[in-house]
């Protein structure tokens, strides 16, 4: 494993290290993310909890810069404890996750309602040091983010919403000459800006849509059909073979 306090400059002394709160219900990843992060020069980390409630009874207190937390966890989930931490205690979070199909639609909740960025959870121990490197990098990226508070009611529901227009209405024509095509670029932040922007946009638009989002294989799906469930526009994750269309967002 590389060493920590190579990868990034060393922080000055005028600068004081980057507080991470550390949220997971394994005592080894815990116990892995606290022991990597302890060894950077501009990383502290603050404390850790065991699951969402004790986080929330330990931010006021610690006052991190940067959380890290788990999805799945007892007594109060991830999902469940970000909504809490956007609408009292606002400030970046980048979400655990394990790289599965359930995985991956919680993470895109969680980048919706307002986690900067994710990490996926360790296959194997041969994975760690790898990961490690994933959550040092994004904590660094995540410490500059313009995090907004976000009231709970506003959160969105566990379950998908229902589609404001039914897919069947949702029409689509072939491009021609006289469409514009627009071209959105998103990385940290992305889906939650995404969410925003084609909820805005109408399905009369005379445009092909295309959405280039920074995301490893296996989320993009997710955030697809999330977006497709929420969007006047037919949203789906682009496939070899597909044509633009105006009133789809590829």
């Amino acid at each position: 494993m590389d060493d920590p306090s190579k990868l990034q400059p060393a922080a000055s002394e005028s600068q004081a290290p980057i507080r991470v709160l550390v949220v997971d219900d394994s005592a080894f990843m815990r116990f892995t993310i606290s022991k990597y992060l302890g060894q950077s020069t501009d990383i502290q980390v603050a404390g850790t909890a065991r699951d969402g409630k004790e986080a929330l009874e330990l931010i006021p207190r610690l006052q991190p810069d940067v959380i890290t937390l788990d999805v799945e966890m007892p007594r109060m989930d991830g999902i469940t404890a970000l909504r809490q931490i956007m609408a009292e205690y606002p400030r970046p979070v980048i979400m655990l996750s394990s790289l599965t199909a359930e995985g991956a639609v919680e993470t895109i909740q969680a980048l919706t309602i307002g986690a900067v960025d994710f990490v996926t959870k360790p296959a194997n121990k041969a994975n760690i040091a790898v990961v490690m490197d994933d959550v040092h990098t994004k904590i660094l990226r995540a410490v500059r983010a313009r995090v907004r508070k976000t009231p709970q009611q506003e959160a969105p529901v566990q379950a998908l919403p229902l589609s404001p227009v039914s897919p069947a209405l949702k029409s689509k024509r072939s491009l021609t000459s006289r469409d514009r095509v627009v071209v959105i670029g998103s990385s940290t932040g992305g889906p939650r800006a995404l969410n925003t922007v084609l909820r805005g946009l109408s399905g009369k638009l005379s445009a092909a849509v295309l959405v280039v989002q920074h995301m490893p294989v296996g989320f993009t799906r997710s955030l697809a059909e999330r977006l497709d469930s929420v969007a006047e526009l037919a949203v789906k994750e682009a496939e070899a073979g597909d044509r633009l269309e105006v009133g789809q967002v590829l």
